[in-house]
């Protein structure tokens, strides 16, 4: 635990203490009156110590307690402090008031312009010792750490006993180093002073911690080094950690990861803790929770700096660090720095600059040239060459010069589509083109699109599909919405019906059951008690009308899987019964054969509905590429056209890596058949994984190594870890060093 911790942990304690003595033996004497909703405080004689003409007695927070003969009385919402003999001590009046130390106590009064509360400190008669401008005050030892809110910030420094400032309120945090040193932070710099507030020296820094009385430990772009007291860099900053001991320094490196191609020729070895690919050119590193990108020969981009960074685009990377977010090329190039929020839109990028306001919201172009001149509160992605922006709660148009095209009156815009874009105006909501005019006037409820032609616009109970002119092509009591068959109409009752892309009704609303069908262009409509019926949207006519069937499924090699009277069979595209309903259940065609099942059993057939393989497995999967996966007694192999054995039954898992092999599992270790069946991996490895569809990743024990499809080693099996590129054939491999004792006197 660090000391200054302990200091304060102590402190903390002492003034506990205090306050249950005080509580022990000096609220004991006296006991609260009341008087007419009043509180007062008389002592055990019931002499009256203090008039019963206050809201409160004690202090902010905490019940009523005296010390020293003093306490905190509450008038008109407002604290004093009071000596039971002497009476009120302080003729101001404060928001809060708490005992601060033996001696000290602190208030707070409100600023009469931020209505931020701003804290000072009083002694034992009253008499204010720091004066009332510190948006915080804390107690170090003989010193105080105040901050004061400068420019929108909060900034810290160090007063004396006296207030006098030994170090200038200017840093953005404080603190102090077992009472030795103090540290302040502006920025990227750490500032290191001595305990007399006398600057020893400042260093680009994350951190930094003492190490013995002439050393410190300090980290940059997350790696640790070692510097003296008057500023010399003793150990470069390279190392994950580094530790300090009476006996000296320890250093732990950072893993090393090497990278290969897929002819094993190694393109780089670089330091750091993980690797990411984002393209195929660029990869994210991080170092001690500090990102930065490389390219794919290691050469760094971005110094690892950021807290992250997210790539939003193949050539651009948003970047966060201290609060704010940069936009950065695949150059390394800052377009834009110090946001908010950035979003990338087209050629353009609409950020909110960081400030108090919430009205700053601008494009910029990838220049970094700013586009508007003016602040909004909200601005819609890009669409079609144009804004769309939120200013005073209304919604309006500006082009790509900035100007505004489309006044804010709105109070709602949409994106555009084919130059139009819905509004909403007066609360109902109407369509206008890129010149703000109005195709379709704002009369309705709600509106929207349904194909470039059509809109679904409702007004009360009556719903109309209408083009941007104007004209009703249909109406109804209903809803309607887009559809890949044209559109769809669901009645007041819930039931479906189709209209094409003209506005022509071509299947009435009576429809209580619909399925879609891609292969085909097809729909399954289901009307209850009737038979069900096939729909083709290429021609809008019905294909057969006297359909029964419990279920239909997808088609797939011409057929359809279909269950009438509880037994399954295959349709053709025509709706012949090409496969009688007779299976207990069945499998989609593929290669030319479908499982079913018969008495719980597996089998294949063919599309003449000739068995090809015997109703014998457990389970099958379907055929891909002439192999099948089949089960007998909870073990699996390969089975293929012929239902010959291409590897044996006796896996507890198969897991097909579809043209290249299957991974196999028995006995909790792994192998692997290669797609020719002539190589396999022996089942000894703790886990097998796919690389570069030429190799395999294998464990072995707690290290990774890499064999080929015939089980030959690439690569030894010495790695932590090793990691395949998402984006092309290059291969990480990860070593992890240990901690190295290292040379340099601390003491």
């Amino acid at each position: 635990m660090p000391d200054k911790f302990l200091i304060k942990l102590f402190r903390l304690f002492a003034l506990l203490l205090l306050f249950v003595f005080h509580e022990s033996h000096g609220t004991s004497k006296y006991k609260l009156i009341e008087n007419e909703g009043r509180v007062g405080l008389s002592d055990q004689e019931n002499n009256i110590v203090i008039p019963a003409i206050y809201e409160t007695i004690g202090w902010s927070g905490s019940d009523n307690l005296v010390i020293n003969g003093l306490v905190g009385v509450k008038r008109n919402n407002f604290w004093t402090l009071y000596d039971l003999n002497k009476g009120e001590l302080t003729s101001s009046r404060f928001v809060s008031l708490s005992p601060f130390s033996e001696s000290l106590f602190i208030a707070s009064k409100r600023g009469k312009l931020s209505g931020f509360s701003f804290f000072g400190l009083l002694d034992t008669k009253g008499k204010v010792v720091f004066g009332f401008q510190y948006a915080s005050i804390e107690e170090f030892s003989d010193f105080f750490k105040v901050s004061k809110y400068k420019e929108g910030k909060t900034l810290f420094g160090i007063l004396d006993g006296k207030e006098k400032e030994i170090i200038p309120i200017r840093f953005k945090t404080i603190d102090a180093e077992e009472i030795k040193h103090w540290k302040g932070v502006i920025g990227p710099k750490i500032y290191v002073f001595n305990s007399k507030g006398e600057k020893l020296f400042e260093v680009v820094s994350d951190s930094l911690n003492s190490a013995g009385d002439r050393h410190f430990i300090f980290y940059k772009e997350g790696q640790a080094g070692v510097i003296d007291k008057n500023g010399e860099v003793n150990i470069s900053p390279k190392y994950k950690m580094i530790k300090w001991t009476q006996s000296g320094f320890t250093t732990l490196p950072f893993p090393e990861w090497k990278a290969f191609n897929k002819d094993k020729t190694e393109l780089f070895t670089l330091n750091f803790d993980q690797i990411q690919a984002v393209s195929e050119k660029l990869k994210l590193i991080e170092r001690n929770n500090n990102w930065g990108l490389i390219d794919q020969l290691g050469n760094f981009i971005i110094e690892p700096r950021y807290e992250s960074i997210s790539s939003i685009r193949e050539e651009y990377f948003l970047a966060y660090e201290e609060e704010s977010w940069s936009l950065i090329n695949d150059l390394g190039k800052v377009l834009l720095n110090d946001f908010d929020s950035i979003r990338l839109s087209g050629k353009y990028a609409t950020a909110k600059k960081k400030s108090t306001n919430t009205n700053e919201w601008n494009v910029y172009g990838l220049n970094g040239e700013r586009i508007t001149s003016k602040n909004y509160s909200s601005i819609l992605d890009m669409s079609e060459g144009l804004f769309v922006f939120k200013k005073n709660n209304y919604w309006g148009v500006f082009d790509l010069q900035g100007r505004e095209v489309i006044l804010p009156k709105y109070e709602k815009i949409w994106p555009f589509e084919s130059g139009k874009a819905i509004v909403k105006y007066h609360g109902k909501y109407g369509l206008i083109d890129k010149g703000g005019d109005f195709l379709l006037q704002p009369v309705a409820d709600t509106l929207y699109k349904l194909n470039d032609e059509f809109y679904s616009r409702r007004r009360g109970y009556l719903s109309e599909v209408v083009d941007s002119s104007g004209e009703v092509a249909y109406n109804s009591l209903g809803l309607f919405r887009s559809h890949p068959c044209g559109i769809l109409e669901i009645d007041e009752e819930g039931r479906f019906g189709f209209l094409n892309e003209l506005g022509e009704v071509i299947i009435e609303p009576e429809i209580n059951r619909y399925l879609y069908f891609e292969e085909g262009n097809m729909l399954y409509l289901s009307i209850e008690d009737q038979p069900s019926s096939l729909y083709s949207c290429d021609v809008f006519e019905y294909i057969r009308k006297d359909l029964k069937y419990q279920e239909l499924y997808p088609f797939t090699e011409g057929f359809a899987a279909i269950k009438l009277d509880d037994r399954y069979g295959f349709i053709d595209h025509e709706k012949n019964l090409r496969i009688a309903n007779r299976y207990d259940s069945v499998l989609a065609f593929s290669n030319g054969f479908a499982g079913v099942n018969i008495n719980g059993k597996w089998g294949f057939i063919d599309k003449q509905e000739r068995i090809k393989i015997q109703p014998y497995y457990e389970s099958v999967s379907s055929f891909e590429e002439g192999r099948a996966v089949v089960s007998i007694n909870g073990k699996y192999g390969i089975i293929g056209r012929d239902g010959e054995e291409l590897i044996p039954i006796e896996f507890e898992e198969i897991i097909n890596y579809s043209g290249i092999g299957y991974k196999v599992r028995k006995n909790g270790l792994y192998g692997f058949y290669a797609k020719d069946l002539g190589q396999k991996v022996n089942v000894k490895y703790k886990d097998l994984e796919l690389l570069n569809n030429k190799w395999l990743k294998a464990r072995r024990k707690d290290s990774f190594g890499i064999v080929d499809f015939s089980g030959l080693s690439e690569f030894p099996f010495i790695y932590e870890e090793i990691l395949q590129d998402s984006f092309e054939p290059i291969i990480y491999f990860k070593t992890v060093p240990g901690w190295e004792p290292l040379k340099l006197n601390a003491n």
